[in-house]
C-alpha cells in the first residue's frame, strides 16, 4: 500500500510540468501575433496561476521544499517572455516588476527566521555547544533541496564568519581549540598572500591578450581569496568538542568528523608521519603542511565531512588539539 502511495505521490509531482509542456507546445504552434490576445492573457494566466499551484499542490505533502516554488517561477516566467508577443506582456511584466521581487524578499525573510529560529533553540539546550553553522544547515534542510544544502550553508557561513562574526567564543570544558600552536591560521594567511601576489602578476601579463578573461581569472582569485579568509575566521569560531557519545572534530566550515566511542580503537598523543595509506588521513584542510598531534584509530573505517559536503573516507586520522593532553584523557575516560 505504501509502495502505490509512494508512486501516485511521485506521478503527481509531474503533473506541473506535464503542463507546463503542454503550454509551451500550444504557444510554439499557434501564430500568438496574430491570434486573439485572449489566448496569450490564457496562457500567462497557466504559467504563472495555474502551473505553480498545481505544483505546490503535488509538493505540499512530500520532502521537496517549498522554496523551489521560486525557480518554477522565474522559469515559467522566462518561457512566458519567449513565446508570448511582446504587445500581450503587460501581466508578465507587472508580475517580474512587482510580484517575483516579493516572492524572493518573502523567501529571504523566511529563510532568515528559520536560521534565527534554529540558534536560539540550541542555545536553550547549552549541552548542544550552539553552533550558527550547524543552525545554518538545519535550516537549509528545510527550504532548499538536499544536494544544495551543503554548498549553499557553506557558501552563507563563509561570508558570516568573513565579515559578520567577530568575536571568539569562550571555551567550555568539553571544547579543544586546535589553530592557536598548529600553525593552520599563518599557513592560510600566507597562501592569501600569494594568491593576492599571483593574481596581480598574472592579471598584468593576461590584460594584453584578453581583458575579459584576465578580469574573468582575477574575479576567481578574489572569491578563493575571501572563502579562504572565511575559513580562517570560521576556525576559532567552532572548536572542536567531546559529548556523551561522541568526539565532534571541526576545522572551520570545510572539514566535520564526527567519531563515536563505540567505533574507537585507540587514541595516541603523536607527532610521527602518517603512514602512506588510503586509509590514514590527516583531518586538516592543508593535509601533511600542517603537522598533528593526535592520532586516532578506528574498529571500523568512516568518513567525515569535506568542504560542499564531499565525504573522505578513513580508519586512521592525524588531528591536532592545543589542549591535547585533556583531550585524550577526556576521550579515554569516555572509553574505559
Amino acid at each position: 500500500m505504501n509502495l502505490i502511495y509512494s508512486q501516485l505521490r511521485n506521478i503527481k509531482v509531474t503533473i506541473p510540468f506535464l503542463l507546463l509542456i503542454a503550454v509551451i507546445i500550444i504557444g510554439t504552434n499557434v501564430d500568438l501575433a496574430v491570434a486573439d490576445s485572449i489566448i496569450s492573457q490564457a496562457i500567462i494566466f497557466d504559467l504563472l496561476i495555474t502551473i505553480p499551484l498545481v505544483y505546490y499542490l503535488s509538493i505540499r505533502e512530500t520532502k521537496i521544499p517549498l522554496t523551489t516554488l521560486i525557480p518554477l517561477l522565474i522559469v515559467c516566467t522566462a518561457i512566458g517572455f519567449a513565446i508570448i508577443p511582446e504587445k500581450n506582456q503587460y501581466y508578465l511584466q507587472a508580475f517580474k516588476t512587482y510580484a517575483l521581487p516579493l516572492f524572493e524578499i518573502a523567501i529571504i525573510s523566511y529563510f532568515i527566521y528559520k536560521v534565527r529560529k534554529a540558534i536560539l533553540q540550541l542555545n536553550k539546550n547549552k549541552s548542544n555547544n550552539p553552533d550558527f553553522y550547524d543552525a545554518l544547515i538545519k535550516t537549509c534542510k528545510e527550504i532548499i533541496p538536499a544536494p544544495l544544502v551543503k554548498p549553499f550553508a557553506a557558501e552563507v557561513a563563509i561570508f558570516y564568519y568573513g565579515f559578520f562574526k567577530w568575536k571568539s567564543p569562550r571555551l567550555k570544558s568539553n571544547q579543544f581549540s586546535f589553530h592557536k600552536s598548529s600553525g593552520s591560521i599563518a599557513l592560510l594567511s600566507i597562501l592569501i598572500l600569494l594568491i593576492v601576489a599571483e593574481t596581480f602578476i598574472i592579471h598584468i601579463l593576461l590584460v594584453r591578450w584578453s581583458v575579459v578573461f584576465a578580469w574573468i581569472l582575477s574575479a576567481l582569485s578574489v572569491y578563493s581569496g575571501i572563502q579562504i579568509f572565511g575559513l580562517i575566521k570560521s576556525i576559532p569560531q567552532r572548536p572542536c568538542y567531546i559529548d556523551d557519545e561522541k568526539i565532534i572534530l571541526r576545522y572551520g566550515v570545510f572539514n566535520e568528523a564526527k567519531i563515536h566511542f563505540a567505533n574507537i580503537e585507540s587514541i595516541e598523543i603523536s607527532n610521527k608521519d602518517l603512514p602512506e595509506d588510503k586509509m590514514t588521513k590527516n583531518f586538516s584542510v592543508l593535509g601533511k603542511l600542517e603537522s598533528h598531534n593526535i592520532i586516532i584509530h578506528l574498529k571500523k573505517e568512516d568518513s567525515f565531512s569535506s568542504f560542499y559536503g564531499l565525504k573522505v573516507r578513513y580508519k586512521s586520522l592525524g588531528i591536532f588539539i592545543d589542549q591535547k593532553q585533556e583531550f585524550v584523557t577526556m576521550v579515554k575516560n569516555n572509553l574505559s
